[in-house]
Parts: structure tokens; sequence; C-alpha cells
């Protein structure tokens, strides 16, 4: 069987096999001990009333958010997220498709699972709302420049081919204007020693067109922001919102606490808890991220966790891991340094979320 049959086969038996249960503790009571959970933890209960309810229907969502655009990104072991083309390549440019459109792609792109870093693509899109009402890009970066590309911020699409490198249009046109950062310290990213977020964050107000981008950003986080609810108690410093296809998902990494709730479709999680103080300090790559403690992952597999579904004797053995399938209208709690990896199940894969340490209510 071809790369892509052999993963539509694995995903159909995850429904069956071990990926289909879920070791997570389940809607605990308010009594069960301390809020956010310590371990990662599963609720059913949190959905309910949300209109994204009905954006599990793929025709229902894309008539209301389909001409919304967003980067086109993969996940690198060591780099994490990157920006890429429409072909899966690595870029420095940033290259935008509607969420209609990144369905075909995704779809084609399956193909070429042979080869991980041209097959893995997704849509992920951040934004960070600050407690005066500014807001960070926090999209996906080229490292090898020492700067950061947004990839959050793009308007309706309404036909547009989606792929832009900076050029100037009309105000009535999408846009995007990448950010030509300047090179930053260490001190001034994330530290994802410490449990930073997914990747690293620009600074403010450095690019073109910084205005019409986070104006941009803000309305597409709050047209989302329409059909869901921040669940009581868990942080909305850093809205998160994702889209995957059959296949994609994000390799072994870990930053703050964060919460993901499953609109559409399914997402097999591998959960790992931070390595024990008494077992000495995680190792930081090139990169500046943290290295997953407990195997030597190849490039492939530290790329692409869906791997593991091919083959699940590569699946690292580690006391106190987890192995869950989210379903939609579940929401999953990540406590901070917990090591994660996802691999969609569905081709019509979506999820909102967000990121923080800041609680929305106590």
């Amino acid at each position: 069987a071809s790369p892509a049959e052999a993963l539509a086969s694995a995903a159909a038996s995850a429904a069956t096999g071990a990926a289909a249960g879920c070791g997570l503790a389940r809607n605990p009571s308010a009594s069960a001990g301390k809020w956010p959970p310590a371990e990662p933890t599963v609720f059913t209960n949190l959905t309910d009333g949300w209109r994204a309810q009905q954006w599990r229907h793929r025709d229902t969502f894309l008539e209301e958010m389909g001409t919304w655009e967003q980067t086109l990104s993969t996940f690198v072991r060591d780099a994490w997220l990157q920006i890429v083309d429409a072909s899966g390549g690595v870029v420095d440019h940033p290259v935008d498709v509607s969420l209609a459109e990144y369905l075909k792609l995704s779809a084609g792109l399956r193909r070429f699972l042979v080869s991980v870093l041209t097959g893995n693509v997704f849509l992920f899109a951040r934004y960070e709302v600050e407690e005066r009402g500014a807001s960070h890009d926090n999209g996906p970066s080229h490292h090898d420049h020492g700067h950061s590309h947004g990839g959050i911020d793009h308007g309706h699409g309404h036909g547009h081919e989606g792929h832009h490198h900076g050029q100037s249009h009309g105000d009535d046109a999408p846009r995007h204007d990448p950010e030509h950062g300047q090179q930053h310290s260490h001190s001034e990213l994330d530290d994802d020693s410490n449990g930073g977020s997914l990747g690293h964050r620009d600074g403010h107000g450095q690019g073109h067109g910084d205005g019409h981008r986070l104006e941009r950003r803000r309305r597409f986080f709050e047209a989302l922001g329409s059909g869901y609810d921040t669940p009581p108690g868990v942080s909305d410093e850093l809205k998160i919102f994702a889209m995957d296809g059959l296949g994609s998902g994000h390799g072994m990494h870990r930053h703050t606490a964060a919460w993901l709730a499953q609109i559409a479709g399914r997402k097999v999680w591998w959960l790992a808890p931070p390595l024990p103080p008494s077992e000495g300090q995680e190792a930081v790559n090139a990169a500046g991220h943290p290295v997953f403690p407990y195997k030597d992952l190849s490039e492939d597999e530290g790329a692409w966790a869906c791997a593991w579904l091919l083959q699940p004797s590569l699946v690292p053995q580690v006391a106190s891991a987890h192995i869950c399938t989210q379903g939609p209208g579940e929401v999953l709690v990540l406590p901070e340094g917990w090591w994660h990896a996802t691999c969609s199940l569905d081709e019509f894969n979506i999820a909102v979320g967000g990121q923080g340490s800041r609680p929305s209510e106590t």
C-alpha cells in the first residue's frame, strides 16, 4: 500500500485499536483537587450550547468561515513550527490559502507523505490578547533568518489565490504583509526551556502594514469567537485555531498550560510528563527548543507523530504517558510542561483553544 493508503487504514483501525481509548481523567468534579488539573484531562461537558457545534458539519463551517485565509505550516523536529508553500516545502515568506482551499490542498498532499517534510501541512493560527488590548503575532517562524514571520492575520479570501509576498494592495483587497522583524536575542523570545509557547514570538510593529495585520487578525478571531466561550478557569491569553487534514499534526513539543476544544474530526494525542527534576535537565537543541527526553527521535518521527500509527512499536515507553483520541465536543486541558504530539484522523479537522498561565475566571 502507498503511504497515503497505509495512513488511511491506520486511521480507520485507530477507531477500534489502542488509540480509540483515552487513559486521561474525564470530567472530574470541582472537588477533585487542583485546578487547572495537574495532569492532562478531558472534559465532555464544556461545549454544550456552543454555536460552533454546528461547525462539525463541513458545509456549514465553510459557508461561514471558508473564505478566511491562514498561512500554511508544518512541524519540524528541531525548529518546530515552520511556514511552507503549497507543495509542502519550507519557505521564507508566508503562503496563505483560504480554509476551503486548504481542504483541497491537504487531500492532494497526502500522496507525498512518503516524505514527511512535504506531506504534513496544516493551518495553525495564534493571536495573543494583552490586558491593555494590544496583541502579538504568534505565527510560525523561519529561524534560519533569525526573525519571525506571522501567520494569523488574514481577511476574507473572496476568490483570491492567497499567495502573498508583502506587496501593496488596495484597502478592499485581502493582503499579507510579512513582518521583517529585527533579530532578537534569546531573552526577547519565548523561553521554551521553561515551557514557553509553541515557537518564537514576534515583536511589536516591526514590519509594514502592522495595523492592518492586527485588525485582520482581530476580525478573524472575533468571527471565530462568536461560536464558542472560553471554558471557566483556563487561559485565553493566547487564542488558537487549528485546522488539519487526514494525517497532519504536530510532532513532540511542550509549552505553557493550554486547552484545546475539538470542533470537528478526531485527533490522537500522545502525552508524556515533564522530566522529573531528579533525572536532570532537558537538553536544548540548536533552535533553542527543549529536546524530548524519553527517546532519541528520528527526524521523521520527531516531526510527524502519525508515524506512530503506522508503526506502533515506535511509541516511546514512558511511565505516566498516555495516548488519547479526542473527539468532537471534547476539551483537552494540558498542564504546563507536558510533552505532546498529535495526529488528525479525519479529512476535516478543526479545533479552537488557548495557551497561557492566567485563568480566564476563578
